[in-house]
């Protein structure tokens, strides 16, 4: 008896183990971060911090945002199973003792618990997550297969996900300067998702996935980096002129951002994966440290 209980146990921890690698729970919990900083100190036009933090409805929004981007990244990688095998075998080891049924329901669960959750603030962000849940499902099916496309799908929909934070308020104090921001932040995203190109080109072509780099080729994806890199240092420069009171910050932001996209696309410039996935991990970093200086808008 004792045998079978730890035996059960055993399972149940692998499967939870697996779940988490599934929904990508690192990305949910940087999401979430970026939603209450972003609440904190881009939408707060006349609301103090500490009353921002004690409404009930700005927590309901951050739980509905992580529970409807995790059922989204279970339907991603439902589609993607077959590839992510060829693209990563080693970091798809616990998702491989999820079964198909088993992340088909999960997906259902999060998407459902998120959209209730959301009905208990107001009618427009229970819309908004309605059209927001049903735009990953449509990514995952059919968008991240088109050429371009999916890579500025996939960054737009990362940046909506933070910005449904802004359903909460009824103004905004310069909506010029968020979409400035945002606009950086969404380069770093297509970045990212160029660099996932690079890695994932093997089994992108195995089944059809029409991103960049398979298009198009090595070299053509290696300029379109350095172009976004380009467009996103103009981006960070204009708001550095914008900001005059905190100037000096952004300053900082900008050459820290400088130093890391000539890192990044002195790194793809190798034929090496591990270059690659080196890359990647500094796309992660910058656009954590993007979300870090949301502070000082």
């Amino acid at each position: 008896m004792a045998l079978k209980k730890l035996s059960f146990d055993r399972i149940s921890l692998v499967k939870i183990l697996g779940l988490l690698s599934l929904i990508r729970w690192y990305n949910i919990v940087v999401t979430a971060m970026a939603q209450y900083l972003t609440a904190l100190f881009v939408f707060n036009y006349g609301t103090s911090k500490y009353k921002i933090l004690q409404s009930l409805d700005v927590h309901l929004i951050v739980l509905s945002t992580s529970f409807i981007i995790a059922g989204g990244y279970i339907v991603n990688a439902f589609y993607d199973y077959e590839k992510d095998m060829i693209n990563r075998p080693q970091t798809t080891v616990f998702d491989r003792l999820i079964s198909k049924e088993f992340a088909l329901r999960c997906y259902l669960l999060f998407t459902t618990v998120g959209l209730i959750l959301s009905a208990f603030t107001t009618l427009h962000v229970l819309l908004y997550f309605i059209g927001f849940s049903g735009l990953l499902w449509f990514y995952s099916h059919k968008l991240q297969k088109i050429t371009f496309v999916r890579e500025v799908a996939s960054s737009v929909l990362s940046v909506l996900s933070v910005l449904s934070i802004g359903l909460y308020f009824h103004h905004v104090a310069n909506i010029y300067l968020v979409l400035l921001y945002a606009g950086i932040i969404l380069t770093f995203l297509f970045i990212r998702e160029l660099v996932k190109g690079l890695l994932g080109m093997k089994g992108d072509m195995a089944f059809g996935y029409r991103t960049i780099t398979v298009r198009y080729g090595l070299d053509a994806s290696r300029v379109f980096i350095h172009l976004v890199s380009f467009f996103s240092l103009m981006l960070m420069i204009i708001l550095v002129l914008a900001l005059y009171k905190v100037h000096k910050y952004y300053v900082a932001f900008l050459a820290i951002e400088t130093l890391i996209l000539v890192l990044i696309n002195g790194l793809i410039r190798s034929g090496k994966r591990i270059k690659w996935k080196w890359a990647d991990l500094m796309v992660r970093l910058l656009i954590i440290i993007g979300i870090l200086f949301i502070i000082f808008v």
